[in-house]
């Protein structure tokens, strides 16, 4: 990738962090960037030198020039600021008449996520497990001793083995 995408990509997470801490200074601009996926791939602001990229650009780069910070990638990071600040300029219109039920949404929105980052991360943990399995398997073919380790783990592991558990009836 480019300097300009890496660019590009920096001036995006240094605009939403400034933006996220004091959200008076968003313009309209921003808050309809802010918007969709969509909407923040097209966004452009020339001065910060922030022009459109396509959302696989922006995946892409953001996963390349974001720090991971623990499970979630650097494009999940900046999604998350994203929809932080989306909540953010949905929670200050409709303040007033509904000031509970936009805090509310907020937070149901914002579980919804940790609900979504968290269920991702056991589906790549669940596909690092069957890989291990697999190595497992194809080395238990020439070592008895592992073989029969191998066995044990996955009895104790079965699923009519931990319906048992769960029921309470002696294993």
């Amino acid at each position: 990738m480019s300097n300009s995408t890496y660019n590009n990509i920096q001036q995006r997470w240094k605009l939403l962090n400034n933006v996220l801490n004091d959200i008076n200074t968003i313009n309209k601009a921003i808050a309809n960037a802010c918007e969709s996926q969509q909407a923040f791939a097209n966004f452009e602001l020339s001065a910060n030198g922030i022009q459109r990229l396509s959302i696989n650009t922006l995946k892409a780069g953001a996963n390349k020039f974001i720090e991971k910070i623990g499970s979630q990638s650097g494009w999940e990071q900046l999604e998350l600021l994203r929809i932080k600040i989306n909540h953010a300029v949905k929670s200050q219109r409709e303040k007033g008449s509904a000031t509970k039920k936009c805090a509310d949404k907020e937070k149901i929105a914002d579980l919804q996520l940790r609900c979504d980052l968290a269920n991702r991360e056991r589906f790549r943990i669940c596909q690092a497990y069957f890989e291990l399995l697999s190595m497992l398997n194809n080395i238990a073919k020439s070592d008895e001793k592992l073989k029969k380790k191998l066995d044990i783990h996955l009895d104790s592991f079965s699923i009519k083995h931990l319906k048992q558990v769960e029921s309470g009836k002696d294993v």
